[in-house]
C-alpha cells in the first residue's frame, strides 16, 4: 500500500499518523538509498510485514521524484508505506499512484477552531450544535487532541514561560485572554483529568457521543 497524508493542518496530520503508529507503523529515518536497500533486503523483514512512515518535513534526504516513486510503487506489494508532510509536490504523472490520499488544510478545518472557541468561551448552545458533525464523522479523538492543544498552551503559560513566549503572538494573546476570563491552575488540573478520562472512555466504549458531550459540558461549566 502507498498512502499519502499531507496538509497545513499539522494537528490533524499528526493525529492521523498517531493512529497509524498504534496500528504498528514506525517512522523511517534515512536517505532514499538507505530505505531502498532496507526494503530490498528480505532478511530485514522476515518476522513481520513492514509498515513504514516517511515524514518528508523531518526527513529531507528523501523527495518524491520519479526515481523514488517508481521504487515505492514496485515495493508497495510487500511494504505498507505512508508518506506525510505539510506541502508535498507530486509529479503529475504520479498523481493517481497512491492507493489512498488524505489532505488536511487549515482552510478546510475552520469548524474545529470555531468549536474550540465555543468550548473555552462557554457558548454551550453553539458548542453542542457544532460538536455533532465531529461525532458523525467519528472524529472524537481528534477533537480531544485539539482541546488538549489549547490546554497545553495554558500549561505553558503557567509553568513554562520560556516555551510560552516562543508561541506565535496570536496564540499567546488568545491563551492569555482565555486564562483571564475562565481558567485558573486548579481548573486546568480538573480539565486535564477529565480529558484523560474521556480519551480512555472514547477508545473503549461504544457510547462516544455522551462521553464527548459530557466532557464539553464539564469544561464549559467547570471554568471560573
Amino acid at each position: 500500500m502507498l498512502h499519502l497524508i499531507q496538509g497545513s493542518d499539522i494537528q490533524k496530520v499528526l493525529y492521523r499518523v498517531d493512529l497509524l503508529k498504534k496500528d504498528g507503523f514506525k517512522y523511517f529515518f534515512g536517505d532514499f538509498s538507505t530505505i531502498r536497500n532496507a526494503i530490498s533486503s528480505t532478511s530485514l523483514f522476515t518476522k513481520e510485514f513492514p509498515k513504514l512512515i516517511i515524514n518528508l518535513d523531518t526527513n529531507q534526504n528523501i523527495s518524491l521524484n520519479e526515481e523514488s516513486l517508481h521504487f515505492f510503487l514496485s515495493a508497495k506489494k510487500r511494504v505498507d508505506i505512508v508518506i506525510t508532510g505539510t506541502s508535498i509536490k507530486i509529479p503529475k504523472k504520479f498523481e493517481k499512484a497512491f492507493d489512498k490520499k488524505e489532505v488536511y488544510d487549515i482552510a478546510d478545518n475552520k469548524d474545529i477552531f470555531k468549536l474550540l472557541d465555543g468550548i473555552f468561551l462557554k457558548k454551550e448552545e453553539a458548542t453542542l450544535r457544532g460538536v455533532q458533525n465531529f461525532i458523525k464523522k467519528g472524529e472524537e479523538i481528534y477533537l480531544i487532541s485539539m482541546v488538549f492543544y489549547i490546554v497545553k498552551n495554558m500549561l505553558l503559560f503557567f509553568y513554562d514561560e520560556k516555551s510560552f513566549i516562543k508561541l506565535k503572538p496570536f496564540v499567546q494573546s488568545k491563551t492569555r485572554a482565555l486564562i483571564n476570563k475562565n481558567f485558573s491552575k486548579k481548573t486546568l488540573k480538573d480539565v486535564i483529568l477529565a480529558l484523560s478520562e474521556a480519551d480512555y472512555k472514547v477508545k473503549t466504549s461504544s457510547d462516544s457521543k455522551s462521553i464527548i458531550i459530557g466532557l464539553l459540558l464539564f469544561i464549559m461549566r467547570r471554568s471560573n
